[in-house]
C-alpha cells in the first residue's frame, strides 16, 4: 500500500535521465534537419548556377528522422512509466491521471508519426537519384 520513497526517487531520477537523453537526441536531430535544409538549398543553387555540388540532404534528413523516432520512443516510454506509477498511487486525482493519459497518448502518436517520417525519408534515400529532400 505504501510505496518506498527511495525507490520512487530512484525511478524519478532514472526517468529524468531518460528524458534528458531523449532531449539531446532530439536536439541533434534538429541540428541535422537544419543542416539538411542548407544542403538542399546549396544543391538547388548549384544546379541553378551549374556548379558541381554533392546532395547529401536526403541522407541528413533521413538520419535526423531516425533520431527523432528514437527520441520520441524514449519520451513515450517515460510517459507510460509515469502513467503506470500514477495508477499505482490510490491518492492520485482522476484529473491528474486523465492528463497523464492524454500526454502518454500524444507521445505514442508522435512516435508513430516520426516512425512514418523516418521510413518515408529512408525510402527517399534508397531511391535517391536527383531527389532533394527538404526538411519537414
Amino acid at each position: 500500500m505504501f510505496r518506498n520513497s527511495r525507490t520512487d526517487t530512484q525511478l524519478d531520477i532514472r526517468l529524468v535521465y531518460e528524458e534528458r537523453t531523449g532531449d539531446i537526441i532530439f536536439l541533434i536531430g534538429t541540428i541535422l534537419e537544419i543542416v539538411s535544409a542548407y544542403q538542399a538549398e546549396d544543391s538547388i543553387l548549384s544546379k541553378l548556377y551549374i556548379i558541381k555540388s554533392s546532395d547529401n540532404s536526403a541522407y541528413t534528413i533521413a538520419t535526423a528522422s531516425w533520431l527523432f523516432l528514437i527520441a520520441s520512443i524514449i519520451f513515450a516510454h517515460v510517459a507510460i512509466v509515469r502513467l503506470v506509477e500514477l495508477g499505482k498511487n490510490k491518492s492520485t486525482l482522476n484529473s491528474t491521471i486523465k492528463s497523464s493519459q492524454i500526454v502518454t497518448t500524444g507521445n505514442m502518436i508522435k512516435a508513430v508519426g516520426f516512425g512514418l517520417a523516418a521510413i518515408g525519408n529512408q525510402i527517399k534515400v534508397s531511391t535517391l537519384g536527383n531527389t532533394i529532400a527538404i526538411s519537414q
